[in-house]
């Protein structure tokens, strides 16, 4: 008997890739909850901050979760499901994070003893621009360089300012 061989084409090795889609979602996480630290570095457009630190991590989570499914969908082509488990973890973690700083960061508890509307202001002493120290009374007392008349009420600015 003679033995036939037949050969039959080897199969292509299939090229694995990163899961862009779980690296994106991770950064987005990342940035989100780093938004909430960009307030206290006094950017310029911070009005814009609060709605970053709304939009980054739900964004995220979309990226997230399709990440995870295309790691489960096509593990031989993306780099398997157990990393993209594990970075989904961490990122969801972060994600949980940055919900967590916008939402207890911003609640600022209520004044207790603040004055009311219309309600006389303690007594106090503060300096001024020229690091001369000026109390209520003095503002009260002292008449207006324009009219000549003695205030009804002071109005107090505070600038938070870069000093």
């Amino acid at each position: 008997m003679e033995a036939q061989t037949t050969t039959e084409p080897a199969a292509e090795p299939v090229s694995r890739r990163r899961n862009s889609a779980l690296w994106t979602g991770t950064m987005l996480a990342i940035f989100g909850l780093a938004s909430n630290f960009l307030y206290f570095l006094n950017p310029p457009g911070q009005a814009v901050i609060p709605w970053i630190s709304l939009v980054l991590p739900p964004l995220g989570l979309v990226f997230l979760v399709l990440g995870v499914w295309r790691a489960f969908s096509q593990p031989q082509v993306l780099r398997g499901k157990v990393p993209g488990l594990i970075i989904t973890a961490v990122a969801t973690l972060l994600w949980g994070l940055s919900v967590f700083g916008f939402v207890i960061g911003r609640k600022v508890p209520e004044p207790t003893s603040a004055p009311a509307i219309g309600q006389r202001a303690p007594e106090f002493a503060l300096p001024d621009t020229h690091g001369e120290n000026v109390t209520l009374a003095q503002l009260l007392r002292s008449p207006d360089s324009t009219t000549g008349t003695t205030p009804k009420g002071v109005l107090l600015v505070f600038y938070r300012g870069y000093w």
